[in-house]
């Protein structure tokens, strides 16, 4: 069977004796119960209760203008003083399943939990079904018959809610170093704050530190060093309001690498070749490096990745690299590799050229270069039968009848700044027709 509308535990298995007066120390110890086991109790929500079931009791909690409350939790107090207890879902609806009770039971509400919107604990005052403010002020609920008992709308008001009177701002205790534990020190309350009832925020330069939330200490981690740490500290009880203190900042000293390394520059040094900087070992391990590199000691604009390409303004001077180790919560530390030798010219990357057309007078022959390194300059010069033909430095040349019964070849002569001049002889024609 599935019960809608809410998240159910019950308990049968405890006995208390005396009357509806124990029932203020009980519901203290089924408050803390609650704040801490219905989140729990929300991966079991609408589970079936370990006894049978004789009857269920229905109802709603709503505010003074009529909306829903979600989240209050409800302590049904009959044959136990904790015969049932859960929270109202996100339309202030529950259903408790109860057996048969001749005398009845009495229902308790209090705002004792988180809400998902942000609700303090305690913005509305505790009270007793129906509008009862203490337990002999209860209206009893009957459950006589199996069936559906349906209760009215259980209002629940802001008026009466406390503030604490006393609520100092927390102190943070403790060795501030990384490594070591610190602890949130909350100070004298009134009234006093409950270990259940307290709750622990620790936050990083004003952000929570998530996996901490509930706990008074707490460890530093490298990643809070040199950032500012607090503690929220916020307390519940009975008919007051949620109230939250923050704590003055601590900062951690950031730590001292044990070992750093001057980085190598691997690489060949030409232009077109491009350099590794290997930032070698540190203690403890920096992570990621920022890089750095300088021609002739001065700074190359943009060159700050691992690699460098070289280019033709390299030529001639010699190139170092910085590597910064920055692991977080350590001291930065910037160490200086040892230059290179002078970088030398590059070499073109050439083909040898070929001629296309037809070899016949009056026709066209044209230069193809193939293949060059990206950025290279060309220069022809055309030959007959091995003699360089006077203005013919084009890409391309017009056979006339002085080519008649000749072979004609190019010489291709390519540049860059920064590397090798190349020449290259295309082979020759067979002879002009």
């Amino acid at each position: 069977m599935t019960y809608p509308f809410t998240e159910v535990i019950t308990s049968h298995d405890m006995s208390f004796g005396g009357s509806l007066k124990s029932l203020n120390m009980v519901q203290r110890v089924l408050s803390a119960l609650a704040v801490t086991a219905l989140a729990v109790a929300t991966a079991i929500a609408g589970a079936m209760p370990a006894h049978a079931a004789d009857a269920l009791i229905e109802g709603r909690v709503i505010d003074a203008s009529g909306k829903p409350i979600p989240n209050i939790a409800y302590f049904l107090h009959g044959k136990t003083p904790a015969d049932g207890f859960g929270r109202t879902d996100s339309q202030g609806r529950f259903t408790i399943p109860a057996s048969i009770l001749s005398y009845g039971y009495i229902l308790e509400f209090e705002d004792a939990l988180d809400d998902n919107d942000g609700r303090p604990r305690g913005t509305y005052a505790p009270a007793w079904y129906l509008n009862g403010s203490t337990s002999a002020d209860a209206t009893r609920i009957l459950v006589s018959e199996p069936g559906v008992v349906r209760l009215k709308d259980m209002v629940l008001s802001t008026k009466g809610v406390k503030d604490f009177e006393k609520a100092p701002v927390p102190v943070i205790g403790g060795t501030v170093e990384v490594g070591k534990t610190i602890y949130a020190l909350s100070g004298s309350w009134f009234p006093e704050l409950r270990e259940w009832s307290s709750k622990y925020r620790w936050f990083r330069d004003g952000k929570p530190i998530w996996g901490n939330d509930g706990m008074s200490a707490y460890v530093l981690s490298p990643e809070d060093a040199g950032r500012k740490i607090t503690v929220a500290v916020s307390g519940y009880e009975r008919g007051y309001r949620e109230t939250t203190r923050t704590s003055f900042s601590v900062i951690a000293p950031r730590l001292n690498y044990s070992k750093v390394a001057k980085p190598t520059i691997s690489g060949t040094t030409t232009v077109g070749k491009t350099l590794r900087a290997l930032p070698n070992t540190w203690a403890p391990n920096s992570g990621p490096f920022t890089y750095q590199w300088y021609r002739s000691g001065v700074k190359i604009a943009g060159a700050t990745s691992q690699r460098y390409l070289l280019t033709a303004a390299d030529t001639g001077r010699t190139l170092t690299v910085t590597a910064t180790g920055r692991a977080t919560g350590y001291n930065p530390v910037t160490t200086t590799s040892g230059a290179t030798a002078r970088i030398a010219k590059g070499t073109l990357a050439s083909k040898t050229p070929t001629i296309s057309g037809t070899k016949k007078i009056g026709r066209t022959l044209t230069a193809k270069v193939g293949t060059w390194t990206s950025g290279t300059k060309f220069k022809y010069q055309w030959y007959r039968s091995g003699k360089a033909i006077k203005g013919a430095d084009s890409r391309t040349y017009r056979l006339t009848t002085a080519d008649r019964a000749r072979s004609i070849k190019v010489r291709v002569t390519g540049s860059k700044t920064g590397y090798t001049t190349a020449t290259r002889y295309s082979s020759s024609t067979s002879r002009i027709r």
